[in-house]
């Protein structure tokens, strides 16, 4: 990630009005997507990206416009807001770099701690309850298919499939992934599954303040399955309290401590039809394979041995789950 320079950063602020350039706040590494500034005088925030295809603009264009619409709309979220220009989305060159930027006001609060499963109820209720309002949003919400997208400027399941199909170093998963969205393309689906989400709302882009949850990172947000946002959550917390805390729990306890708090939270307010429910282990090997992928060379060089296992999980497809879900 090639770092904007202080001339680019310094126009992009009086874009967004600030009376001082922003200071640098996170991002700009090899593996970081964007670099983030923040100027204290406005509270804002601003992203930048390098653009790497004609796509990037209009697809990050309806990313904000999806974020912005859920603001709008009940769910406590990073709200892009518009610049001078009166677009949400900036376009800047940088010595013949292209870069994307856009702004929002900085959310108050913190990212989910490492704590017990037993003491997150209200935390598995609330994310529950966020997701579930997103997904009904975005019933009602004009962009939901590729059919009404022609010309593919959003992110949809293809496009995913073919970015992390070429990325993927191993043939074997690599199969295995092309094998998955067949059986995706096979699946009927209608507004009541389908439609565009985030894509990514594990706890690392969610932000508590209080009782209220702030929702961050629309940068993989697209047309996709509902059941994907859920298999994404049910992914991150079960990998989190059973591998990666320091309060390290049973995989079966998580049925009562998590499961049940979070789906039950959700079907409060998103009725998704028991067709996807059905299939939330597809999803969730859905997600291993993502997650294998992306991780691929840290894995590699930290732990080959569960790199063997890991793989071996996707391709025979191993259920995650102990149990059909609580629901």
């Amino acid at each position: 990630m090639r770092k904007p320079s202080p001339i680019l950063i310094s126009k992009a602020a009086r874009l967004y009005s600030c009376p001082d350039d922003p200071e640098y706040y996170a991002g700009g590494h090899a593996w970081s997507d964007g670099t983030i500034y923040y100027n204290p005088q406005r509270n804002l925030m601003l992203k930048f990206m390098e653009a790497t295809d004609d796509l990037s603009l209009s697809a990050t264009k309806l990313r904000m416009a999806f974020a912005r619409y859920l603001s709008e709309n009940g769910i406590t979220c990073l709200c892009p807001i518009p610049s001078t220009h009166d677009v949400l989305v900036e376009v800047l060159d940088d010595d013949g770099h292209c870069y994307l930027c856009y702004a929002w006001h900085r959310l108050g609060g913190h990212t989910l701690a490492d704590l017990h499963p037993q003491v997150l109820s209200s935390f598995y209720t609330n994310w529950g309850t966020m997701l579930g309002k997103c997904h009904k949003l975005a019933t009602e919400y004009p962009l939901w298919h590729e059919s009404v997208n022609p010309e593919g400027l959003a992110l949809s399941r293809k496009r995913e499939r073919d970015i992390l199909g070429n990325m993927n170093p191993d043939p074997d998963v690599r199969q295995a992934w092309f094998e998955t969205h067949a059986i995706l393309d096979e699946r009927s689906f209608d507004r009541s599954t389908h439609g565009f989400i985030h894509n990514d709302p594990h706890p690392q882009n969610i932000i508590q303040s209080g009782s209220r949850l702030n929702l961050l990172d629309f940068d993989v947000s697209g047309l996709h399955f509902f059941a994907t946002d859920v298999a994404i959550c049910i992914y991150s917390e079960y990998s989190r309290a059973c591998f990666h805390s320091q309060h390290l729990v049973n995989r079966s306890d998580l049925r009562a401590l998590f499961l049940v708090p979070f789906l039950s939270a959700y079907c409060k307010e998103y009725s998704l039809p028991q067709s996807e429910w059905n299939d939330i282990e597809l999803f969730l090997n859905y997600r291993r394979m993502i997650m294998f992928t992306v991780f691929h060379e840290q894995i590699q060089q930290n732990d080959s041995e569960y790199l063997k296992v890991f793989k071996r999980e996707i391709l025979e497809r191993k259920p995650y789950l102990d149990a059909a879900l609580p629901l």
